[in-house]
Order: C-alpha cells, then structure tokens, then sequence
C-alpha cells in the first residue's frame, strides 16, 4: 500500500442494511457489503497471481491495485444526488495480511506438510 495511505471501511450501516433488504429480512440475510464491492478472481487469474494454493475462507489478504475509471456519473433528483463511478481493475498484486507463516507459503502453496 502506498505510504501514507488508510484504509476506509466498506461496510454498510446498520440504517443502510435495512434500506437495501427491508426490515423484515432475518440478520443472516443482511449483506455486510454493499453491492459491487466483491471482487471474483477464477483460474486465469489466480494463475497470473502466482497463487497455487487457495487462501481460507474468512482469512484477510490485501489487495494493492491500478483501476481505469470506466464510467463517472451524477444523476440529480428531487431526493438530492447520487454519484457513482465504475472501475475496471486493470492490475492487481495480492498478499498475506499478517502471515503466521511466510507470504510465499501462503500465496503460492508452499511448504506443505502432508
């Protein structure tokens, strides 16, 4: 991550939640995240990661990217604005939060015991 920068939380507000999913909806059903904010890597591009064995579910990674802006737009209504721009994530380093083993074993399956 380039130095000096913080990392923002994504994670919708409880008044968010209830918006998108109505109030009625049981709390497993609530998404954390809003839409779009979920990225899908599939075999290609884990090969070109360099990434061989897959990390666990629920485990953190961080992600270091570059991103075109595909689409900037502001739609203006009698309720107020909305603004919203589209990336296209054009490259994209992945790596170990804080590894209790060394990043290379976790991202590209080393070192393992059978």
């Amino acid at each position: 991550m380039p130095q000096g920068e913080k990392l923002t939380s994504l994670k919708l507000e409880k008044k968010s939640k209830k918006e998108l999913v109505g109030v009625d909806a049981p709390m497993g059903e609530r998404e954390e995240y809003p839409y779009g904010t979920r990225i899908r890597l599939e075999e290609e591009q884990l090969t070109k990661l360099g990434i061989k064995g897959l990390p666990d579910v629920g485990g953190n990674l961080m992600v270091y990217g570059k991103a075109s802006v595909a689409s900037a737009s502001e739609n203006k209504t009698d309720k107020g604005s909305m603004r919203s721009v589209e990336l296209q994530i054009t490259e994209l380093a992945l790596m170990a939060e804080k590894p209790s083993k060394p990043a290379a074993d976790v991202l590209y399956g080393g070192d393992k015991k059978a």
